[in-house]
């Protein structure tokens, strides 16, 4: 059984980013093949080319006002507004400017957590709690394409509500849930994350994902290549 020990790296302090760049569009994004451990170096503006018509984002997004006024509407018409509100990861506000959209038919629901307690000690995890409204349920019941958590709250969250595969039930609940290798995911087939620290559950969640070998080596490559690290960096999006 995996261990936090067996997610150890080498951090260096200065590639950990203080602030966020001024266009976050501009970010590295490394994308990640879940199946062969393909890396591509890209930027994070190039999700618009990487997303397909039929993938369904989900991200966190605890705010009732936003998950009723966003909650089932397809992308295109609504997407720059929602995009650009304060609902909306900073970084993915980035990628809205004058002309340019997601793809038409690239859906975006919210589901997350609403206080994360996430422990760091080996295979201890404390309660979060967690809400997904009847729209995301919906749309992921819906779904014909990939659906791909941005973040692993959100990853966690709808995972904790499955009720079969690409089936989640919506309500509100403190979930425990410890995704680590050998978890048979039911939900998600990608995720958008960024670069995590040493030894937590976060990268043994997306080692689940992508398995440890093409996750520690993806971390290897991203420091040689100078990615930013933790929340204020760059990302990885695994699929």
């Amino acid at each position: 059984m995996d261990r936090l020990s067996d997610y150890d790296y080498n951090l260096p302090e200065e590639r950990i980013a203080q602030t966020p760049l001024a266009d976050r569009a501009d970010s590295k994004l490394l994308l990640l093949d879940k199946s062969s451990g393909e890396i591509q170096d890209r930027v994070f503006r190039d999700v618009v080319d990487i997303l397909r018509p039929d993938d369904l984002l989900v991200w966190n997004d605890t705010r009732v006002t936003a998950l009723r006024l966003f909650g089932n509407k397809p992308t295109g018409a609504v997407v720059e507004a929602l995009l650009l509100s304060q609902s909306a990861p900073r970084v993915f506000q980035a990628l809205v400017k004058p002309g340019k959209r997601l793809k038409p038919g690239v859906r975006i629901e919210f589901a997350g957590g609403l206080k994360a307690t996430v422990g760091r000690d080996d295979h201890k995890m404390h309660g979060e709690l967690c809400r997904v409204p009847i729209e995301t349920a919906d749309a992921v019941s819906r779904c014909s394409g990939r659906i791909i958590a941005v973040g692993t709250t959100t990853a966690r969250t709808l995972e904790s509500f499955a009720t079969g595969m690409r089936k989640v039930g919506a309500g509100e609940k403190s979930t425990s849930i410890f995704i680590r290798p050998g978890y048979e995911w039911q939900i998600i087939d990608g995720m958008f994350t960024n670069f995590h620290m040493p030894r937590t559950t976060m990268l043994m969640m997306i080692s689940a994902m992508a398995g440890r070998p093409n996750i520690m080596r993806a971390y290897s490559h991203a420091l040689e290549h100078n990615y930013r690290f933790l929340s204020f960096g760059d990302s990885m999006l695994i699929l």
